[in-house]
């Protein structure tokens, strides 16, 4: 996931940050992508509507044969 397409899902930086409990100043220093904890949180706590970026996945993790 991108951090754009987190703030879209959210519709603002500041429901970003009240979904996260954290300032939304730390969300703009994230970059391109959110950091690797924040992203499996934020996979695991939106059902899975955001994805966790599949290079940050274990090998074991990998589907494709």
């Amino acid at each position: 996931m991108t951090t754009k397409e987190v703030i879209k899902h959210f519709g603002s930086v500041k429901a970003v940050g009240f979904f996260l409990n954290i300032e939304p100043a730390a969300i703009r220093l994230w970059g391109e992508q959110p950091p690797k904890g924040r992203q499996f949180e934020l996979e695991l706590r939106t059902g899975g509507a955001l994805k966790v970026d599949a290079d940050l996945l274990p090998a074991y993790f990998n589907t494709e044969a």
